[in-house]
Parts: C-alpha cells; structure tokens; sequence
C-alpha cells in the first residue's frame, strides 16, 4: 500500500511541474467594446486590484496590441498607485491619419512621450509588441514598440510603489479604443514573473499561466470566439442578378447591378454606393476581379437579345467600360468562374441550364471575343453544378471539389450529391482524380469558392444541405490528402428556396478573415445581400471549451487528497467492522435531494430546472456554450413554442434587445439566432424553425426538456379523468428536485411566465401536501414541503405541517434548527416574527 502512495505521490508531482505546458493555447486575447458602444457596454479589465503588486526599484510591463478602429480615441493602461495616481497609455487619433500615436503620459509629473504609428499598422490590425520599463530609481520610464525605445523623465512614481493594471474603461476618463490585447507580462526586479496570456473562452476571471486568478474584465469578447463564430457585417436589399466579387489588395467586396457598382468595404464595414455608373442588362452569368490591372469582369452566360452586350470590362482607375458579345447561350445556374492573375486568363467551370449538367471548362479568348471549350485528358470530371473552385499555389491549377449531377448530364436521370476532388491543369490541360469520399451522413454541397490554406495541405469552403430550403452554413476544412474534413464554425441561416440564391467564400491573407457573402432571392424577385467574417485559423467547437488551469493550491489538496485516501479507507474499514452504519437523510429548506436527476436523461437534453445543462448527442455536456443571452433567446422561444406556437421577430426583437436601434438589434439578431441553430446541430430532435414570420423549435421524441415534460404532468394532473395521482405527483418532483426555473435568467421578460408557473405549482403541491398530511405520510410530506418552499420558503401554514412531520419521523434535533432558521429568515424579510402557533 505505501509503495503505491509513493507511486501516485510521484506521479501526481510530475504532472504538478508540467500542467502548465499543456494548458497553452494558440489562439488567445480579449477585444474590447469601445467608444462607439454606451458605456455601460465598455471592456474594462483591471489587474492586481485585489492584492495591489509591489514595485521596488523596476518592472517590466509587456503585451501585444492590435488597434481594430482608426477612428476610436481611447485609453490603453493605466498603471495606479496606492495613492490613486496613475500613469496613462493612450491611443491618439485628432490629428490626422498620418499622424497618429501612442500617447505615453505621466500627470503627476505633467511629462509624456508619443510613440508613431501608422494606418497600416491598423489597417492590417497589426499585433504591436509593446514593453513598459518602469526605473523607479532613475524615476524614468521606457517605451518600446517594434523594436524603437522612447524615453519618460520624470515620472512621479515613489520607490516603491503599489500599483494595479487598469485596461480599457476606468474612472471619469471613459474613452475606449477598439483594440485587442494579449500576453501579458509582468517582470520585476527580482526576476519574479507573471504571465497572463488571456487565453479564456468564457467568463470574466482573468488567469495567469499557472491558473490563478489575477484579475477581472468587464464586458469581454474574447478572440478566440471570433475564430469560431460568424459576425454579421451588414446587410441590404440587391437586385435579384447582382454580380458578388471580391478585390483582395483594397479588402472590398464589389457589388454590380444594372446600372451601378458599389463596394463594401471590409475593415470598416462601410458600403460605398455608387463607386460607378454604367449600363449593362444582367442575366444570369457571374464576375471576376483582376486585382493587377483593377478590372471587373462582368458576363452573362445567356443573353437573349443577339445584339445585346453579354460582357463589360469595367476599369476601377478610370472608370472606363468596355462591352463584349461573346455568347455561351446556356444560364449555367451554379458555374464556377475563375481568373487567373498571371495570364489573365477568365474561366467558366460547369452548372446548371437547359435541362442538363455541364462539365465543360470555357475560356474566353480576349482577342477573338469568343468562349472556347477546352479539352482536357486524364480522368473525367462528370457534368455537375453547386461545385467549389479554387486556386492551388500554382495559378494555372485549380481544385473542383463536389457539387450535384450524374455521369450523362440529363436531369431526366436526376442528380446526385458528389464529394470528389480534382486536380486541373489549365496550362497542360490535364485532370487528376484526387479522392472520392464515402458514407457522408449528412448531404451537403459547397460553395462556389474554395481557399487553400498557406501550407498547400488543406483548403476551407462553406458547406450546407442545399435541399433544406430552410438551412445552415457552416466552414468545412478538408484534408486535401484523403477528404477527411472538420466543421471549423458556427452556422449561418440561408433560404435555399430559389436556385438563384448565391453564396460566396473569400479570404484576406493580410488581415486573417475569411468573408461569408450570401445573395438570397426571394419568390418576390428581390434579394437580401449579407457579409460575415470569420478570424483565422477557424476552429473546431471543442478549442472552446473552457479552459483546464487549476490553481496551484487546487493542485496541492489534490496531493494531499490522494496521500490521505488510503489512510481514511483503513479507519472506514476498522469502523464497519466494530459499529453498523447509520445513514441520516438531510433535508433542508432548500430542497436538495440525494438523488440527481441529470443522470436519467444525458443525450439530447435540456434541463431548464436548477441549473441550466445541456447534452449533445453524444452525451456530452455543452452547456458552456449557451452564453447568457443564449440562454435568454433559447428560454424565450420554449415558452412561446409551447404556449403559442411560436414567437414574432419583432416580438422577439423587443424582448431581448430593446435597448439597441433597428439596424444594430437586427444584426445582433441574426448572430444570436445563428449561433442557437448552430448549438442545436449538435443535439437530435430539436431544430429552429422561422415559419409564418414566428421563430419556433421544432421537436421530436428523441429529444427532452425537463420543462416540457412538466407541463405534460401537469396537463395529465389537472385531467380529472386521470385515477394516477400519485405516480404523476412523483414524476412531478423527479422534474422539480433540481431547482427553480431559469434560476439565473433575470431578464424583464421572464417575470411574467414564471409568476404563471409559480401560481400553477403552488396551488398543485399544496392540494396534494395537504392530501399527505390528511393520510400522515409524514416521510413523503416532508420532501414535497421542501418542494414547496422553493416556490414560497416563507410560508407559515407549510412550516407548521413541516415541523409535524419532523417530530413524527424522529427528527426533533433538525426540527428545532430549522425553526431557528425559519424564524430568522423570515425576520429579516417581513420584519416580524411568523405566526407558529
């Protein structure tokens, strides 16, 4: 037995100096809400406020920071002495792109240094090493920032001094930038280090590396959700036929209709409408951008008129228009269309026209204004639309992955959903066959663009059931070596029910992000453009779970945990053998009960009842992923499903973000609801559903709520038919042993629908209480009084029945110390003694 303590002691202590390690991430830092936000909705993160740091002699203060907004004046750091004197870091923008700053100022000594940068070191949202040495001695400090050192003198600070980090927003001072944060390092002169690498997913507990709580943040958004989640940008109304490209060096997406080009763009979310006017009769067809010569090719791959344009080179420079009569007479729904920078060579890959699948690869011929079919050798690519088409490193070869259609290429023969891959050669005019792959639980057909990742080994397209009219899009990334591939993001809703409807994948190498364009047509002949963006590397939902950093001492009582088990379990032992075990069953006010309910159902569940938990499909516990207003959206659309069949919008809108304006509420709409139905995919027999303008879940048997099954007890309890009371009263406490209802939700909202069920149930367990007590089951009547006063703890009539039926069971010892309590919680709420007589 001791040489097995030694062995876990020894073991135990090895993971001791090493855990550390493994709890590193490589995606890590906190956003913070600026200026542009109420301040109330400011981040705020304040370190060392707790237990304020000594400082003797000097300290180095060291982080990376990315400013997000040029336009956005705001405080970085404070440093803050004992005396509340501070230090400020501040990001200056008043005087003009060209010249803005980091501000270093001292107000105790009125000195300060300004550190340059420039709009493309925002405009890049460039991570910006930054090191502050503070020499207390020499009362100086040092600022370094990409490699250039600028000097303080005097600064003001007493030797030594008690300081705490303030980032962000703190005291009368409420200007915020937007900007990000990420490791953060403290080193004083002793050589004493901490690190604090903001690697958390959830929560507002700031950690070091080794797990121990260092401070708190106000209002986080921390980065890695937004390598997982899709931010909606913008969206406006289009015309139905809208070409959709992407220019890569001024990061803008470039919208054609008819008459205009407009570009939105990116980095500051802003559409600029119109950058040109011309005119041009779109059909279906597509575009292209050439980012060298700043041309956009506009085409249409059916023209009915003979003597109409069917093409325009549109010169951004100078606002030039050339019009082209090159004919393909096919509408081609679903195509690919690929320029190959190098050559400028335009290409048209495959779709959808005529009744039939084409396989067919068109280049146009600049000179003779002519699409020319090629033809290729190697393996064959059967005729197919919905396809995805990407550039490999060499530009002459593309990737065609996927897409619908069958080996003839007649519709009469119907189509099929394909998950292949080819290598094309344009220059060689070769096609290599790649992989197939096999048993895909779940159709699906990507997008018309794919993006290689940087290493060549994998590439990224947006996925979803295009059969579902009602469906989601999620990132899928592929192993280019087998198919094997990952879902790498949250969802994004898409109406599939017109084929015009377009979605479109771009990527900015610069900047990391990835941009979801989705053209939605409608049976009205209008269409809905939406941007998203994503941050790379995407991620799989498992990175998001919380992080495992347990605190030093943790780790000790788990040490000494393990040394004293076997000692406990001889005195166990010796115990058992010289006395019988007595078991004392605690019941207290608070209703706790021995048994948890959690353990009958731990797949596809939702418990509502105490705290809120939630199983995928794999009995796995997600519940971490439900962030507060998650919770809210997913409570408030139960209680509607159930209740009335679903929920308005604008009821919903009102409800959950009345404080935001029409356009901001919508678009923090669409991110939330996208973000439940991508939660939702992960649990079977529940989906969200928008239909006759009303949100609702939509529910089948292999999914359970605990709510759910509370209000069927409750409909058979109040059947006056039912002859089965008790078995649905202890059904009935099975579901309401856990807890209140949506204890921790406080929204306005939920007042009302937890008055009703609190009136429902207090009337159903006080008839069947005093059924109990009329009959004298005192052991049964104590537990459904615990119930009770869960819903009302100080009522007095339920008390006096409670303390019966402890003296009755032989529990006079407990009775009287929850007299005590009773007597003095209700004290100190009504102000008087209760009534017990």
């Amino acid at each position: 037995m001791l040489r097995k303590i030694h062995i876990i002691t020894i073991t135990f202590l090895l993971l001791l100096c090493s855990y550390n390690v493994f709890a590193l991430k490589h995606i890590n830092g906190l956003l913070f809400s600026s200026s542009a936000e109420r301040i109330n909705d400011r981040t705020s993160l304040i370190l060392f406020d707790n237990k304020l740091l000594k400082l003797n002699d000097s300290v180095r203060i060291d982080f990376e920071l990315s400013i997000w907004d040029i336009k956005q004046f705001g405080y970085i750091l404070r440093v803050i002495n004992e005396s509340k004197q501070e230090i400020n870091f501040a990001f200056v923008n008043f005087y003009g792109e060209d010249k803005m700053y980091l501000d270093f100022h001292s107000p105790i000594t009125h000195k300060s240094v300004q550190i340059p940068i420039t709009k493309q070191d925002i405009e890049e949202k460039r991570w910006l090493p930054i090191s502050i040495k503070f020499n207390l001695e020499a009362d100086q400090a040092e600022v370094t920032c990409q490699d250039s050192s600028y000097f303080c003198q005097p600064i003001g600070l007493k030797n030594p001094s008690f300081i705490k980090l303030v980032f962000g927003l703190y005291g009368p001072n409420l200007d915020v930038p937007e900007m990000a944060i990420r490791n953060i390092s403290i080193e004083e002169a002793g050589g004493k280090k901490y690190n604090i690498p903001l690697d958390e997913v959830q929560g507002e507990r700031v950690r070091d590396s080794r797990g121990r709580v260092r401070g708190v943040v106000k209002n986080p958004e921390w980065l890695v959700n937004k390598h997982f989640y899709w931010n909606e940008m913008t969206r406006f109304e289009s015309d139905p036929m809208s070409r959709i490209t992407y220019d890569e060096k001024h990061n803008r997406v470039l919208i054609v209709d008819e008459n205009s080009v407009a570009a939105y763009a990116m980095r500051y979310s802003a559409l600029k409408q119109p950058i040109l006017n011309f005119n041009f009769l779109l059909k279906e067809g597509g575009a292209a951008y050439d980012n060298e010569n700043d041309i956009l090719y506009v085409y249409n791959s059916e023209q009915e008129e003979k003597n109409e344009a069917t093409m325009a080179f549109i010169n951004l420079k100078d606002h030039s228009v050339k019009y082209k009569f090159a004919r393909i007479d096919n509408q081609l729904y679903h195509h690919n269309v690929y320029l190959e920078h190098i050559k400028s060579n335009l290409y048209i890959f495959g779709g959808y026209g005529n009744h039939s699948f084409s396989n067919k690869m068109f280049i146009y011929d600049f000179i003779t204004d002519q699409w020319n079919d090629m033809e290729f050798v190697g393996n064959e690519i059967c005729p197919r639309y919905f396809s995805a088409l990407g550039q490999r490193s060499i530009p002459s070869q593309v990737l065609i992955m996927g897409g619908i259609g069958n080996e003839s290429g007649k519709q009469e023969h119907g189509g099929r959903y394909l998950y292949d891959l080819f290598l094309v050669d344009l220059t060689t005019q070769q096609i290599k066959k790649i992989w197939e792959i096999d048993n895909i639980q779940s159709d699906f057909v990507p997008c018309s663009n794919l993006i290689l990742n940087k290493e060549g080994t994998h590439f990224f397209t947006l996925c979803y059931p295009q059969h579902q009219t009602n469906s989601i899009l999620q990132l899928y990334k592929f192993n280019i070596s087998d198919g094997s591939y990952d879902i790498v993001s949250d969802s994004i809703h898409i109406n599939t029910e017109q084929v015009e409807t377009s979605v479109y994948l771009f990527y900015n190498e610069l900047i990391q992000e990835f941009y979801s364009i989705i053209r939605e047509n409608t049976y009205e002949g209008q269409a809905e453009i939406r941007i998203y963006s994503l941050l790379a590397p995407p991620i799989h939902v498992s990175e998001l779970e919380p992080n495992s950093k347990p605190s030093l001492l943790w780790l000790i009582i788990l040490l000494l945990t393990l040394m004293i088990i076997p000692l406990v379990a001889l005195l166990i032992k010796k115990k058992k053998e010289s006395t019988n075990n007595s078991i004392l069953l605690k019941e207290t006010l608070n209703g706790q009960i021995n048994e948890d309910y959690r353990e009958k159902v731990t797949q596809n569940a939702v418990f509502v009842f105490g705290d809120f938990t939630v199983f995928d499909k794999n009995g796995k516990d997600i519940s971490y992923r439900f962030s507060p207003k998650l919770r809210s959206l997913f409570a408030l659309i139960l209680f509607h499903s159930i209740e009335n069949e679903g929920i308005s919008t604008d009821m919903l809108t009102a409800e959950l973000w009345s404080n935001k304006d029409t356009n901001s509420a919508k678009n923090i709409r669409g991110v939330t609801i996208n973000r439940l139905r991508g939660i939702l995919k992960d649990l079977c027999g529940i989906s969200l559903l928008l239909q006759d303008s009303k949100w609702y879940f939509s529910l089948n048997t292999s999914f359970y709520c605990d709510y759910i099954e509370y209000k069927e007890i409750v409909s058979n309890i109040k059947d006056k038919n039912t002859d089965d009371e008790d078995n649905n009263m202890f059904k009935l406490f099975a579901v309401l042993k856990r807890g209140a209802l949506f204890p921790n939700l406080q929204e306005s909202w939920i007042d009302a629908h937890k008055h009703v069920y609190e009136n429902e149930i207090e009337k159903i367990l006080w008839k069947y209480i005093l059924k109990l007590s009329k009959n004298k089951k005192y052991t049964e009547l104590i537990k459904y009084i615990d119930l009770y006063f869960v819903i009302d703890p100080l009522n007095e009539e339920a008390f006096k029945l409670y303390m019966h039926a402890l003296q009755k069971t032989g529990k006079k010892n407990q009775a009287n110390l929850l007299y005590n309590k009773f007597v003095s919680n209700y004290q100190q709420s009504i102000g008087e003694k209760p009534d017990l007589t």
